[in-house]
């Protein structure tokens, strides 16, 4: 029973997968066989590297009646294919009964990129063509690209050692870029250059560590680069006069050599030196030796070193020990060598006799004197030379005859054996005009006034003709003045100058009284009428008092007064000095009229009392009545 009913469900699907292939026209359907189409199977470009292909890419499968289906049942054989060798391989698309065969071309490069190779430049070289011998080559069209190439150099140091990366790129038609990377050396192989050598001269003895064997040679390097420099003297013997050889040793940083060899010959050309010579001197008739002119001094050589004074010629013959002079002589000293030095000095013949400067003295010139003659009475002799009289030298610089004051003069005098003699003697240059003082005047002052030196000294000046104004100087001798007595005094007024010229005048000072004595206390005063005024007491509070007589007391009230009548009268104080000096002062007196409250209190006064003593009469009575009324 089972198998009946999956029989008739194969047999359903059957007929309906035949219907469907007959069309509303009731033509036939196509129905696809066993071998599908595959269509865009092309060959395949491959460079050793990059990742690997999608083999199915672009890859379309349809049956056989078109339709499209799916590239999953597409089968790539790539079992033949070596993506890490450079070959032609062959690849296999499959679908059912269907293959298609493609080739998978591995490259090393794509684009072609060879005879690319390292390079080797020699330092500050210009850049090699990079470009020869290298080709490049388009996989897919096989065009020629070697045009297409381009080189980056620029990492490339030229003029630095070292090795350097230089990129090669190139682009196909289809963008693909190949890089190479290649290696630049740059290296040195050519050895500095040495210049300018020669061979040398050198004094013997010559201090080798301060020697420039360098000076003037040049040093030529392709590198331009420091390069090191070495010296091979080991065969050179500076304190042996002779011919030797030295080597000249230069490396580069490449460690490229070069070496070159000179003569060097060590001579003597330098003198010999006589030292500490100088002018030597001796007294008439001595006797000369050779000795006496060699004992000081000293040799040297820079290469005899057994030389010594003794080898020393000299040549005195022209001094005349006789007579006083000048003379030359000459030293003269040579080495082996040949070379040699001379030396002159001046040998003097001399006494020892100084000259004597006569009637040298102070002289006083007054001020403003043009010329003065210092050699007038002045004399000189000397023993040896005789009268020196002309030779004798005044030095008179210091000495300013338009000023008072002492000023050294000096005479000199030198003899031929060069003894000397010097006088000082002082220049007296005095002022003859005494000074002029102005304002000198008789003066009155007030007596028991304070008077000060500056008081007599305004208005009075003082000048000189050599110091100008002094008025400053001027000084007042005030010792017999007294301010405080009345009387006649004498003052004196004493300038001195800077040439101690001396000027005194004397003056009359009157000590007067001028002054009124000063009244004080004085007020206004109030009286009653009819009151009597009392002078005196008013007196009691006034003081008189006077800068000389001291306290007055026998001074004056004048003045008209009617105390009678209410009224302001004048009262006037008058004083007068033992001198006749004068001073008064006012003030008013004032009578008032008696007061009407006052009067009226007086009046009850009045009344009170009489009526009290009514009122005692009347009880005197009253009592004397009763008692008569009793008895």
């Amino acid at each position: 029973m089972f198998r009946k009913i999956v029989y008739f469900i194969i047999l359903l699907f059957v007929f309906m997968f035949i219907n469907r292939t007959i069309n509303v026209y009731g033509e036939e359907a196509c129905i696809p066989d066993n071998k599908p189409i595959i269509e865009n199977a092309k060959d395949i470009f491959y460079k050793i590297g990059s990742s690997k292909p999608d083999y199915l890419v672009g890859i379309i499968l349809k049956d056989s009646c078109g339709t499209m289906l799916s590239i999953d049942k597409i089968n790539v054989d790539d079992k033949w294919v070596n993506l890490n060798k450079v070959g032609v391989y062959p690849l296999y698309y499959q679908s059912q009964l269907t293959s298609v065969e493609v080739k998978v071309y591995v490259f090393q490069d794509i684009p072609k990129l060879e005879g690319v190779r390292n390079f080797n430049v020699e330092i500050n070289d210009a850049p090699p063509n990079y470009l020869e011998g290298v080709t490049a080559t388009d996989v897919y069209t096989n065009a020629d690209l070697t045009s297409e190439i381009i080189v980056d150099d620029s990492q490339v140091d030229y003029t630095k050692l070292g090795s350097y990366n230089l990129t090669y790129r190139v682009k196909d038609s289809r963008g693909n870029e190949t890089v190479k990377v290649v290696k630049v050396n740059v290296i040195d192989t050519i050895p500095p250059q040495i210049e300018n050598l020669h061979d040398l001269t050198i004094e013997v003895n010559t201090n080798l560590n301060t020697y420039d064997f360098w000076l003037d040679v040049n040093i030529k390097d392709n590198s331009n680069r420091p390069v090191t420099k070495e010296l091979d003297r080991s065969k050179l013997n500076i304190g042996v006069i002779g011919e030797y050889e030295i080597t000249y040793i230069v490396r580069d940083e490449a460690k490229n050599e070069t070496r070159k060899s000179v003569k060097v010959k060590v001579v003597d050309t330098k003198a010999p030196e006589i030292k500490y010579t100088k002018d030597l001197k001796f007294l008439v008739n001595t006797e000369l030796t050779k000795w006496m002119f060699i004992e000081h001094l000293q040799v040297s050589d820079n290469y005899d070193k057994n030389l010594t004074v003794n080898d020393i010629e000299v040549y005195f013959d022209q001094v005349d020990v006789t007579k006083p002079g000048v003379y030359p002589v000459m030293y003269f000293l040579s080495d082996s060598s040949g070379n040699y030095d001379t030396k002159m000095i001046n040998v003097r013949i001399y006494d020892e006799d100084s000259p004597v400067i006569i009637n040298a003295a102070n002289i006083r010139v007054p001020v403003g004197t043009k010329s003065v003659d210092y050699l007038a009475n002045v004399s000189c002799i000397d023993e040896t030379d005789g009268n020196l009289t002309n030779k004798i030298i005044v030095n008179d610089k210091l000495v300013n005859l338009n000023k008072v004051g002492s000023y050294p003069l000096q005479y000199s005098v030198f003899d031929s054996s060069g003894n000397y003699t010097i006088v000082v003697v002082n220049v007296l240059v005095y002022d003859a005009d005494l000074p002029v003082i102005t304002g000198i005047k008789d003066l009155t002052i007030e007596v028991n006034l304070s008077y000060d030196e500056a008081f007599f000294l305004k208005d009075i000046t003082a000048y000189d003709n050599i110091d100008g104004d002094i008025t400053s100087w001027v000084t007042v001798d005030l010792s017999n003045l007294d301010t405080t007595k009345l009387g006649t005094y004498q003052i004196t007024y004493t300038v001195i100058d800077s040439s101690d010229n001396q000027v005194s005048e004397t003056v009359l000072v009157t000590v007067t009284d001028t002054t009124p004595p000063e009244i004080t206390g004085v007020k206004d005063v109030t009286i009653k009428i009819n009151e009597e005024f009392d002078v005196e007491k008013f007196k009691q509070g006034i003081k008189v008092v006077d800068n000389y007589d001291g306290e007055i007391t026998d001074f004056v009230v004048k003045g008209f007064i009617d105390t009678s009548k209410v009224g302001s009268y004048t009262l006037t104080i008058e004083a007068k000095d033992s001198f006749g000096n004068k001073s008064s002062v006012t003030c008013n007196l004032i009578v008032e009229g008696e007061d009407v409250k006052d009067k009226k209190s007086a009046d009850y006064i009045g009344l009170y009392i009489l009526s009290g003593m009514g009122l005692v009469l009347l009880v005197t009575g009253f009592l004397g009545y009763r008692t008569r009324k009793r008895r």
